[in-house]
């Protein structure tokens, strides 16, 4: 993912938002923003960018990660 795409994705959501980190997980890239949300984009071969994202707000990712938490116990 090229970070001038992510920048394009996080103005069009909010220009108050930062990426505080960056994970790669293969064929997808997850962005931690600070604003306690994600995003998660499909990789370089998938054709339309707008098409592949997934963004969670806060409170969308604070249940994602009590979710996980309780599924890895």
């Amino acid at each position: 993912m090229r970070e001038s795409e992510l920048v394009a994705t996080m103005v069009a959501r909010d220009s108050s938002v930062t990426l505080l980190h960056e994970i790669d997980l293969g064929e997808y890239h997850l962005f931690m923003m600070n604003d306690r949300s994600i995003d998660l984009l499909a990789g370089e071969q998938a054709p339309y960018m707008a098409d592949n994202v997934l963004s969670l707000d806060a409170s969308e990712t604070y249940r994602l990660l009590i979710s996980l938490q309780e599924l890895f116990k």
